[in-house]
């Protein structure tokens, strides 16, 4: 993976049963596994996944995240100082943003970021129903939800849904 200006070179590599981050010509902590690098919007700051006798967590920088049973889809905020992941506990599901952590539901999706990067919005999931969360308020009930898109603005989240054979 290159850096958003080019100038550096990221990518995983291994070492017996260790797996790690090489930065251009340095290499990062071993793990037992690494989850593809991406970097933040102005090319700084690095985030991946690693994992470590069983535990999984987020990597920003040189600095280890909370340990879960698995971690999914780090995103930078615009502005590059906060990281948001979908994280698993146990049975349940939760998003990580910073150092803040939402209610437990039973599936989360993607979180993404306002313009401005002060809010999240996800789909979650409660049983069979499913529907967005912006910030900390929780949408709809809805049988399906998708995509979960901020307006350029951030005032506004767009996102398709399903209910009772209905497309809204």
């Amino acid at each position: 993976v290159f850096s958003p200006d080019g100038s550096v070179v990221v990518y995983v590599a291994n070492h017996g049963n260790k797996a790690f981050v090489i930065i251009g010509d340095k290499k990062g902590e071993e793990f037992d596994g690494v989850g593809p690098p991406v970097f933040g919007p102005d090319g700084k700051t690095l985030a991946y996944v690693a994992s470590k006798d069983n535990k999984t967590f987020v990597v920003v920088g040189d600095k280890k995240g909370e340990e879960f049973n698995a971690v999914l889809h780090p995103t930078f905020s615009p502005d590059e100082n906060v990281v948001a992941y979908a994280a698993h506990k146990g049975d349940k599901m939760l998003i990580v943003v910073g150092d803040k952590k939402s209610e437990e539901f039973d599936g989360v999706d993607r979180p993404t970021f306002s313009s401005d990067g002060k809010i999240v919005a996800y789909v979650a999931y409660k049983g069979s129903k499913a529907f967005v969360v912006i910030g900390d308020k929780k949408g709809e009930e809805f049988d399906m939800v998708q995509w979960p898109t901020f307006s350029p603005d951030g005032k506004v989240v767009a996102y398709a849904a399903h209910k009772g054979g209905k497309v809204f």
